[in-house]
Parts: C-alpha cells; structure tokens; sequence
C-alpha cells in the first residue's frame, strides 16, 4: 500500500515552488503598472525562441515550416479556448461569483485579463491531468512507453522544487523543507509512485492558481487614474474652436471646458471662470473659484462656468500620473501566505528528522518513514490557503472585496486608524444648517430663491439648497432662460429681480457689499469649518446660507465601535484646519492632520509606523492613493477614484463604514480558524508518531490519521463559508461570535 505519507509530502512539495511563480508575476505587474500609467502599450519581445526556430527550419524546408506555424496556431487557438474556460468556469468558482462580480464592477469596462504566469499555471493543471489519464491508459493498454512521458511530465512540473531547494542550499547555506520534498520526489519518481507523484503535481498546481486568487486579484488593469480619457478635446487654433485626438493635445494648446468636463490636463486659464470640484485630488470638500491665471489640475472637474486652459502637463506629466508614478515606486517587501506557511513548516524539519532518526534503531526504515510522514502540519500550506478563500468568500457574501488576502490576516494586528475626511467620513454633498436673511428678507424667501436660481445645477453645494427647499416644501419660481449666467455663482432673473448666487468671491465681482454684521458672521462660520453661499437680489446682498459638511450616519458608530476595541484613531485630510478640527472634535478622533499634500499623508502614515503602530489607512482620492499604498493595511469604498479602489487590497462595495467593522471581525475569525486546524494537524502529527512508535501502527495508522486530519482541517476551513451561506441573516450582527461557535463545534 502506498503510504499517505508520500502524497501529503507531495501535495505540500509542489507549493514550494510557488515563490518563483510569485517573483516573476510581480515583475511582470509592476512593468504592467509602470506602462499603464505611461499611456505606453506593453512591449513584447521582437522575437521569441519559437519564431527563430521556425525562422531556422524556413531556410531548410519552407513546407515543413508552414506545417509548425500550422500546427502552433492551432495549439493557440485551443489553448486560447482553454484559457477562456478556465477564466469563465473555474476562476469564479475559486474567487467566489460575488467577488467576481464585484471586480468587474470596479473594473469599470476594462478588460479582465489573465497574465502569462496564469495562463502558464493553467496549462500545468492540463499538463498534470493529461498525464495522469495517460497512466491509466498506460495501465490498461499495457503500454510501457507510457512511463518516461509521465516521469518527464511530473519533472517538469516539480522542477520548481529543485529549483528552490538548490537556491536555499546554495545561497542560504540551510536545509529547509524543501530538501526533504525533493527527496520525497525523487523517491517517489524512482520507486514506481507515479499516480500519487502526479496528484500531488497536479494539486501544487490547483494550489498555486488558488494562491493567485486569494493572494492579490490583478486580472484587470491597475491604477488607471483617469478612469476614461476623453478620445478628443476642443482647442483654440487661430480664434477658432476645433476638436482634435486627446493624444494629440500638447503643451502650449488652449483647451475649450465647459460645464461636467473633466479637466484631463493640468494648465493654467487664461480667459473665462469656473467653479471647479478638485476634491478628488486634493480632499477640499467645497468647490473651488478660479479665474484667468488660476491653475487647474488633472481629475478635477467643471461644475460651472466656461473656461479656456492653457496646457502645460499631459498624460505622465500631470499631477494625477505622478501620484501614481510614486504609488508605483514605493514598494515594499510582504511575506506572501505561502512563504510564511512555508516558513512555519520548517520549524518542523529538524524535529521530524530528529524523530525520523531516533525511530530508525527502533521501528526499522519503514517506522521512520512513517514517522517523517506523520508531520501533518506541511497540510496547513494548502489548508491555510482553503480557510483564506472561504473567508474572503464570506467577506463577499457581506459585499467586501478583499483582494489581497495578506489584509485580512494582518488587520487583527492594527493598532490605528487613518481617515480620510471628504468622501471618507463625510459625504459629498453638504447639508444647509442654517439662512441668514439680509435686512427685511426672510429665511424662507432667501431659500426660495437660492434653490430656484440652481435648481438646474448637479455640483454637491447646489444640491443642498435644493434639498434644503425640499424638505420645507417650498414652490421654486421659474427662471427666465434667457437671463441665465453660470460663472463664479449663477446670474438669474427672477421675479423680476437679478439674483445672483455664489461664494465671497462672486459676491465682491460683482460689487456686492457685504455688511458689518454678516463679516462678524463669516468669521464665526469659519472658525466652526463651516462654508457660506451668498445670495443678492438686484446688487444687494439678500442673505447668507450656511452649509456644513455632511457626517456619514454611521460615522459615530464606528469611532466608538474602534475605539472600544483599543484602536487609535487619526484624520488626514488635504481640507483646511478648520473643518477638519471641526469633524475630529464631532466624532472624538483621537488626532487629525489638515492642509496635507498627497506626498505628505504618505509620510504622516510612515511616520506612524516608525513610532511602531500598524496603520490601516482608509480613503477614496487620488490624493489617498500613496498613503493607501504605505499602509499596512489599505481600504476603499466603492464609488471612490479609480486611483483609490485599485491601489486598496479591501473595498467596501455598499460604501458603509459599517462593513469595515465587520471586516475586523472576520479578521479576528480567520485567526482563530487558522490557529484551530494548526492545533488539530499538531495533535493529529503526535498520535500518529505515538501510534507508530509505541503501537507499531506503521503506513496504515499514518494513512488512517493523516486522512482524518485532511477532512477535519477541510471542515474546519469550510465551515465559517457553510455558516454564512446556510445562516447569512443570523451570521450578519455578531459575525465573531457566531464564527467562533461553529468552528468550536467543528473542534470538538
């Protein structure tokens, strides 16, 4: 009988070769990003070494050569169809359809590819299945010439192993697990195992596209800062207005933007006003006036107005690129899962070679092989990686997407917290707190007309007032479309009197005089963080609505939620002192940090870090993205920049904070799963040493044990994922609690 032994130690053998695929998978991202952000296509190699063998074979027989080209097209054709079977079939199977679905929610219409390392781990699992059917074949036709193709198979599939055991010996100068699974290997090809050599290859394989899965998703394109670049812009040539291709906008050209552009260039305008949302990018969390010799940046966008830029940054260039130059740029080394479950299961080498020889005189060969096979806790490498994916599973099943699943095991060693402010802790659209009515004017009238004057207008600040009006069920007058203005603030006729409608800066445009009272009022708004809307019918000022920024509902709950469980909790945000203090104060934020660069917020979360705190950053700018990358933990929340939910390794798809507490819990929930199946594989690994040395068990105790602790690890692993889908709605308001009944039903 063959012993189990050898087919844990092969299925735990082919995921060593795992940190070679990672390397060259992550060479192969980061030239993806470095290009992407570029604007550049990715280049191929000229040549490979298939078109200079052809190319060789052409010049000695042109026949034969279209026969290979023939032929090779028809292995990419069907390999192509494999490719996208797998890509259809099995992948959504293995990242879960919920979490499936939502990356192509954030993928925003970019295509879901699989990169080379994937598609070559694909053809492995081919290549292994279709050695193992010809075993069969072999076994049942008789056909002896079947055994070298399989043995040559299952080498070129372990090589990996003897890769990785050559490079620790050679350049580590130690022995590892891995010596002891090239052994097994080698063993197993030499002694006759060819079925269990083959599973085992094939199951390296199966654990290395799960690992791919559940390590970090990168089947679409990353860091698209931009999200949609407009494929043509309007221009100024001679006076004339004309459109010409994006990619053929340089430096010096005046761009035409109007209302809801997106202002794909970073310039300077020289003629016309606007309003601009740049919230994105630098966290404000009011719109910006500006004028001609204002600068306007990249990702920012017109909410009203009509303005012509002149271009001095494009594509790479522009301030937006650059932040994901640097995003790019800071890297940092992670000890992926399977390296760290590797590096646990070399802590058990010289134990089980010092058991192994200690059993030698006493139980013979057979005895000590069996008991180098009772190590059962090599099966926490792929196990590991089973209660991973059914916990990212069971965060998709509550909407989270978690793509890197490094996160969710390092979240339970957090200690702070960073927020962004706008769109983080706030929303974007503000809510109007109170009117301050001018002379005879009432609140009601000033409502009135502010609301009907922007009633046409979609920005966050309008939006309010119209809300505001709503909510008292105020009739809005109609506006004369003819006597319609957008500029600074709007100009409109109304009831037979101009009302214009804007900031201080409109107000002092247009000659509007503001009074001594309403400047002692501006002051005390601005010192609570808090913005004003002006109102002036026919040159004189009418009224003053006061707009605070929108608190997320949930927002108090969850400061007081972290804070009980002993978290520090910080804001940066790239908004001014006032309202950013202002918000800190409301919730009970432990510390904030105001007016902060992107560059900067990166180096406040560094800065926490060197003071030996493990920081989850969450945020949803552009201007987040470095610090999202410089946390030890980073997170997102759908609807955010396509900057912020690409970088991010978790985002929230409902954008509720809520879901970042139940994030913690599940957290905390895989820790304990882990730790359950590593105590039941330990103790499992003592009663099969114990049973073979005093019990003379041997092979059959070892395979018995061995299987009982790969099916109670299996149900261990799967039982949160069994939970959450046969008792969601229960699951849902405790998730720690419930999590860790079941799984301490499962242990006993």
């Amino acid at each position: 009988m063959i012993p189990i032994a050898v087919g844990v130690f092969a299925g735990g053998a082919a995921l060593i070769g795992v940190n070679t695929t990672f390397a060259n998978r992550k060479r192969f991202k980061k030239r993806r990003l470095v290009e992407a952000l570029a604007g550049k296509p990715l280049e191929e190699d000229s040549t490979t070494l298939t078109q200079r063998f052809i190319a060789l074979v052409a010049q000695q027989s042109p026949s034969l050569a279209q026969r290979l080209v023939a032929a090779g097209l028809s292995l990419e054709k069907l390999d192509n169809h494999y490719q996208l079977w797998i890509k259809r079939h099995l992948d959504p199977r293995l990242a879960g359809s919920a979490r499936e679905q939502y990356l192509q929610e954030l993928s925003a219409g970019r295509e879901l590819c699989l990169s080379p390392e994937e598609k070559a781990i694909n053809r492995q699992m081919a290549l292994g299945a279709g050695a193992l059917g010809l075993l069969g074949v072999g076994a049942l036709a008789g056909l002896g010439w079947i055994v070298p193709v399989v043995i040559a198979a299952g080498l070129y599939l372990t090589l990996p192993i003897y890769r990785v055991a050559y490079e620790i010996a050679v350049k580590e100068r130690r022995l590892s697990t891995a010596h002891l699974m090239a052994v097994y290997f080698s063993g197993m090809w030499l002694g006759g195992f060819y079925v269990v050599g083959m599973l085992g290859a094939i199951i390296g394989s199966v654990a290395q596209k799960v690992m791919m899965v559940c390590e970090d998703v990168s089947r679409y394109e990353l860091v698209n800062i931009f999200q949609q670049q407009p494929r043509s812009v309007w221009v100024v040539v001679d006076g004339t207005e004309m459109e010409i291709p994006f990619a053929q906008l340089k430096a010096g050209d005046v761009l035409v933007l109007d209302v809801g552009h997106t202002i794909p260039v970073d310039g300077v305008i020289v003629e016309g006003i606007a309003s601009i949302d740049q919230h994105m990018l630098t966290g404000e969390s009011q719109p910006v006036d500006k004028s001609v010799g204002d600068s306007v940046l990249a990702a920012t966008i017109v909410l009203g107005g009509r303005i012509f830029v002149q271009v001095e940054k494009t594509g790479e260039e522009t301030s937006a690129a650059q932040i994901g130059e640097i995003l790019n740029r800071s890297t940092e080394f992670q000890l992926s899962m399977e390296a760290r479950a590797m590096k646990i299961a070399d802590r058990t080498l010289w134990p089980m070679m010092g058991l192994g020889a200690i059993s030698l005189p006493l139980v013979g060969t057979a005895g000590a092989t069996a008991v180098l096979g009772s190590n059962f806790t090599l099966n926490m490498v792929w196990l590991r990686l089973l209660t991973m994916l059914n916990f990212l599973n069971v965060a998709s099943k509550h909407r989270i997407l978690v793509k890197n699943g490094d996160s969710l095991e390092r979240l339970k060693q957090i200690d702070t917290v960073v927020f962004d402010k706008t769109g983080t802790l706030t929303i974007e659209q503000p809510h109007v707190i109170a009117v301050h009515p001018v002379g005879e004017r009432t609140s009601t009238e000033v409502l009135t007309l502010a609301a009907a004057a922007e009633h046409r207008q979609s920005h966050p600040v309008a939006q309010a007032i119209i809300a505001a009006a709503a909510e008292q069920q105020l009739a809005l007058p109609s506006i004369d479309d003819a006597q319609y203005e957008v500029g600074f603030g709007i100009k409109v006729k109304l009831q037979g009197q101009w009302i214009a409608v804007g900031s201080r800066r409109f107000m002092d445009a247009e000659n509007i005089a503001i009074p001594a009272d309403m400047q002692t009022l501006e002051t005390a708004c601005s010192a609570n963080g808090h913005s004003l809307v002006y109102l002036a019918a026919d040159g004189e000022l009418a009224g003053i609505l006061e707009l605070k920024a929108t608190t997320r509902p949930e927002a108090a709950e969850i400061v007081r939620n972290l804070h009980e469980r002993g978290l520090q909790l910080y804001i940066i945000s790239g908004d001014s002192e006032l309202p950013t203090k202002a918000l800190a104060n409301e919730l009970g934020i432990d510390g904030y940090f105001a007016n902060t660069l992107p560059e900067r917020k990166a180096d406040l979360v560094k800065q926490l870090q060197a003071e030996g705190r493990n920081v989850c950053f969450i945020g949803d700018g552009i201007n987040d993205a470095i610090a999202l990358k410089q946390a030890d933990v980073s997170v997102s929340l759908s609807g955010a920049t396509t900057a912020a939910t690409d970088t991010a390794q978790v985002v929230l798809m409902d954008a509720d904070l809520q879901q970042f507490i139940t994030l913690m819990d599940l957290s905390h929930a895989l820790d304990d799963n882990i730790n359950k199946n590593f105590n039941t594989a330990a103790g499992m690994s003592l009663a099969s040493v114990a049973g073979v040395l005093f019990f003379h068990g041997g092979f059959l105790l070892v395979e018995v044990l061995a299987a009982l602790q790969i099916l109670a690890g299996v149900g261990i692993a799967s039982k949160p994922l069994l939970a959450q889908e046969n008792a969601s709605a229960s699951l849902k308001p405790n998730l720690l609690t419930t999590l860790g009944k079941q799984q301490d039903g499962n242990a006993q």
